[in-house]
């Protein structure tokens, strides 16, 4: 007789692989941009902080309900962290979606994050993401910088 505990770990494992499929991502990448083209400046700024702060510091206090048994790590290329980086392409829907006035904070260290996944061809639906993440945020920094 299987353990309830262990059942249970075995579909949550599988709720995040449905969440990791590439279609899945696209679809709320898609609802992330409708949204965030329609934030407040203010609100805009602060979500863009939040949002910087889980990706590139695995920062989870502004998920509510946090149930990760993980740290969250999009930008590692190996290990058991490495499915977690086709969620790249939900940072890309909202920080490309931001006005170009939103400072994105710590943009240069994103950059350079996003330009080693681009690089990295761990698989090809996060690094096509990183690199449109890379070439929207380039897009938004005024000429000459």
């Amino acid at each position: 007789m299987e353990e309830p505990l262990m059942s249970a770990d075995r579909g949550h494992a599988a709720d995040l692989h449905v969440l990791l499929n590439d279609s899945v991502l696209t679809a709320m990448a898609s609802l992330i941009i409708a949204s965030s083209t329609r934030l407040s400046p203010e609100l805009s700024s602060s979500s863009a902080a939040q949002i910087v702060n889980l990706f590139l510091d695995g920062d989870v206090s502004i998920l509510s309900e946090n149930s990760l048994t993980s740290k969250f790590l999009p930008f590692q290329m190996d290990g058991p962290s490495a499915p977690q980086s086709r969620l790249v392409a939900l940072l890309m829907a909202f920080v490309c979606s931001l006005p170009k006035n939103v400072e994105i904070p710590h943009l240069s260290r994103l950059l350079q994050d996003l330009l080693s996944l681009s690089l990295a061809g761990c698989y090809a639906f996060a690094f096509t993401s990183a690199a449109k993440c890379f070439a929207g945020l380039i897009n938004k920094c005024p000429a000459g910088q």
